[in-house]
């Protein structure tokens, strides 16, 4: 099920993020690569996961071809 937030609850969910960010368990991830996620979730409204893929592949070295079902990942993979 997708649950779509106006503003306010977009606000929202960043802000409980940023607070319960020190109890998550996370993986070998830069800072700096989950900031330039940031971007494209927020531009696009990529589910996380989906960002952090999508920054990781413009950061490396290759350039890769996107490939996937997702019309919306596809269109920030440009």
């Amino acid at each position: 099920m997708i649950v779509y937030l106006d503003e306010d609850g977009y606000r929202q969910a960043v802000s409980d993020l940023d607070d319960d960010w020190p109890a998550y368990a996370r993986l070998n991830v830069s800072n700096q690569l989950v900031y330039h996620a940031g971007e494209p979730a927020e531009k696009y409204a990529l589910r996380g996961y989906d960002s952090v893929h999508l920054a990781s592949a413009f950061r490396s070295a290759v350039r890769p071809s996107p490939v996937a079902t997702d019309a919306i990942l596809l269109r920030a993979a440009q």
